[in-house]
């Protein structure tokens, strides 16, 4: 698989920052890049440096916290557990990022926030970590972890689908600390890994990034993605039955699934097509009836009815919205 979007950008932005160049790690052109391969040059600039975090935050963290983090969750027996610990263990190997947890009702809310200001490509720093223990939780218990949303708290830099694609939609920019928010029952799934698995994953090429250890995606996820590439490309979206066939299945199978996870095809079109109109709104020549077209809306005013209905706000606040994401000072004024 090629690198991605985000991964690449996180390559580039950190080559300028420390002044390892990519060939260290790899002698073909990054377009052409894995993501093990981008995974390797990181590994390349913590050796280089002796830095976890690269001398891009405000304080180091020995190299190795984020491998033993792997192994330590492994030796636990529930997601919750696994988290708590890496959160008290995080706590004790740095002093630049706290990491917790907290459950509220049904949503658990995976929290990492920057204690010191550091340099400005703090942000590459966080974006690595919410990736790495997005990918860590669903490594430990082998299954999706469909993410209701992902706030980050530093500007937009890039196109917002690459974010979109890396966690599944519903991202925010310029909040108050990095987060991700998730189906707090997921807490509760048993660990499936073992401790010697964690050193094996981080020893072999295939499968460590894209799909690690077999992981088993959740009917949601798998949904949304399939309905945001056909609806970004300008298709109206499958149906549940064209969807069922997709996956080797019936789609009253898909439909009965979809309920036993808390969601629907409808609203699973619903989200997909106001993430595909947010993305759309970050270009200040799209006109919101234009957006509403694009994203699937059946007319030019369905976005504006639907964000009325959804989040009570109007068209024209979410592109307000998407504009304040790619401003360095948003960061700033959510913290005065």
């Amino acid at each position: 698989m090629r690198i991605h979007p985000l991964l690449a950008h996180i390559v580039d932005q950190l080559s300028l920052a420390v002044g390892v160049a990519t060939s260290a790690a790899n002698d073909t052109h990054k377009s052409e890049w894995s993501n093990r391969d981008a995974i390797d040059f990181l590994d390349t600039v913590r050796r280089q440096t002796g830095d976890e975090y690269m001398g891009l935050a405000g304080a180091p963290c020995l190299p190795g916290a984020g491998d033993f983090a792997m192994e330590l969750g492994a030796r636990c027996e529930t997601l919750r557990e696994a988290v708590d610990c890496n959160c008290r263990f995080m706590a004790i190997a740095t002093k630049a990022f706290s990491f917790g947890l907290e459950v509220e009702d049904e949503e658990a809310v995976v929290t990492v926030m920057a204690l010191q200001e550091g340099q400005p490509q703090r942000g590459l720093v966080s974006d690595w970590i919410m990736i790495s223990w997005h990918k860590l939780m669903q490594w430990l218990i082998g299954s999706e972890i469909a993410l209701r949303r992902a706030e980050f708290d530093h500007a937009l830099e890039i196109e917002y689908r690459h974010y979109a694609s890396m966690f599944g939609g519903g991202c925010q920019f310029n909040r108050p600390a990095n987060l991700m928010a998730f189906d707090a029952a997921l807490l509760d799934r048993k660990v499936v890994r073992e401790p010697l698995e964690a050193g094996q994953l981080k020893a072999s090429t295939p499968g460590y990034f894209e799909k690690p250890g077999l992981l088993a995606r959740s009917w949601r996820q798998l949904t949304f993605s399939v309905l945001r590439k056909e609806i970004a490309e300008g298709a109206s979206g499958s149906s549940t039955d064209e969807l069922g066939r997709q996956f080797g299945i019936t789609g009253q199978t898909l439909r009965r699934r979809l309920r036993a996870e808390g969601t629907s095809i409808r609203k699973i079109k619903s989200e997909v097509r106001l993430d595909v109109a947010r993305d759309l709104l970050g270009d200040e020549a799209v006109r919101l009836g234009e957006a509403s077209i694009a994203a699937g809306f059946s007319e030019p005013n369905s976005l504006a009815r639907s964000l009325r209905s959804s989040r009570g706000i109007k068209a024209g606040e979410l592109r307000d919205e998407v504009r304040s994401w790619r401003s360095a000072s948003g960061s700033e004024q959510k913290r005065d």
